[in-house]
């Protein structure tokens, strides 16, 4: 047969193929679980020794946001109970696993995904994929390492059905394959932010802390962030009109020792200045000074940067030391704290 008369052949199969795939995820369950962990999860983590799962609902409110930040969504059997991997090594937190199924154009295609804790790409595995290009695709041919929310985004044209033209990241004979894998990856993101906020926050302030209290071993929760009393004390030292802080999206943890002896806290609160907000991230000994202040990407300018960092050491409710912008915020995040902030479960 000649390449010609084989050429409709081959793309009825095709269409056919992704027609299979589409109904696969309209009839079946998600499949988002790994099926063999400890292979998989030692495949992308190397130094891993072990992992825990931990299991949400991925609802409507989730598939919602998805689409104000995608031109897809997920689909209706793409909710429900999903499992997110936490992979550790000698007890400590080395990063996050979680699969997601995407339709392909000769099948359904499983993507075992390796993020950092930022849900960054450390690499990805195939677990299952019909397509033959997948031979030709992995995270180091791929540049995908390292890429986050944005960086995918970016790989993509505006409503996500092709590659970017500047992107040059899969051969030409795996492009299509390429477009599937980038979709999953934007999909499997912004999934695992919206189902597992909380967890991911936790592990980021215990992972943030135990890196200058060495003894720390738990992040725990906690609320009252803002009461009266707080709000109260905030206005008169620091002002009504407020220092930028998104008071809404603060959060607050209870750091502690293997004994549950309290340390500290660690706080991150969103601070939008001339239109960009910063998520900075807030970590106080048990005496109320401040350990370390860092941003969770990086700080809008040096002199801004430089005016944070020369307030560690200091507790920021001794106002002789806070006199400039970043200590009236300062202010702001310790009197948060007031005496209505406990534990999330007492």
């Amino acid at each position: 047969m000649s390449i010609l008369k084989s050429t409709p052949r081959l793309l009825a199969l095709a269409l056919l193929a992704s027609t299979f795939a589409l109904q696969q995820l309209a009839g079946a369950q998600a499949l988002c679980a790994l099926r063999d962990p400890s292979r998989q999860i030692t495949a992308l983590f190397p130094k891993a020794d072990g992992y825990r799962s931990i299991v949400r609902t991925v609802g409507q409110s989730a598939r919602e946001a998805v689409k104000q930040s995608l031109p897809f969504t997920l689909h209706f059997n793409e909710l429900g109970r999903h499992t997110l991997y936490v992979v550790q090594g000698q007890g400590e937190p080395l990063g996050l696993v979680h699969v997601r199924s995407e339709a392909g154009e000769w099948g359904l295609v499983e993507i075992a995904w390796a993020f950092d804790f930022d849900l960054n790409v450390i690499g990805f595995e195939f677990q299952r994929c019909r397509d033959r290009s997948k031979n030709l695709i992995n995270t180091k041919h791929t540049r995908l390492e390292g890429l986050g929310f944005a960086g995918l985004r970016g790989m993509l044209n505006k409503d996500c059905s092709s590659l970017s033209p500047t992107q040059m990241a899969f051969p030409p004979s795996a492009q299509s394959l390429g477009v599937t894998v980038v979709r999953n990856g934007l999909k499997t993101i912004a999934v695992t932010q919206l189902a597992w906020s909380d967890d991911l926050a936790a592990l980021r302030a215990r992972i943030f802390a135990r890196r200058y209290l060495p003894a720390t071993r738990d992040a725990a929760p906690l609320t009252g962030l803002y009461g009266h009393k707080s709000l109260a004390l905030i206005g008169s030292r620091v002002g009504e009109e407020g220092v930028g802080i998104s008071r809404k999206a603060a959060r607050a943890f209870s750091v502690s020792d293997k004994n549950g002896a309290p340390l500290g806290r660690f706080l991150t609160t969103p601070w939008t200045f001339d239109a960009r907000t910063v998520d900075i991230q807030w970590l106080f000994d048990r005496h109320g000074n401040i350990v370390a202040i860092e941003p969770r990407i990086e700080w809008p300018s040096a002199e801004i940067a430089s005016s944070f960092q020369e307030l560690v050491g200091l507790n920021p409710l001794e106002s002789d030391h806070c006199s400039g912008t970043a200590g009236l915020i300062a202010q702001e995040v310790a009197l948060a704290q007031g005496s209505g902030v406990r534990p999330l479960h007492d």
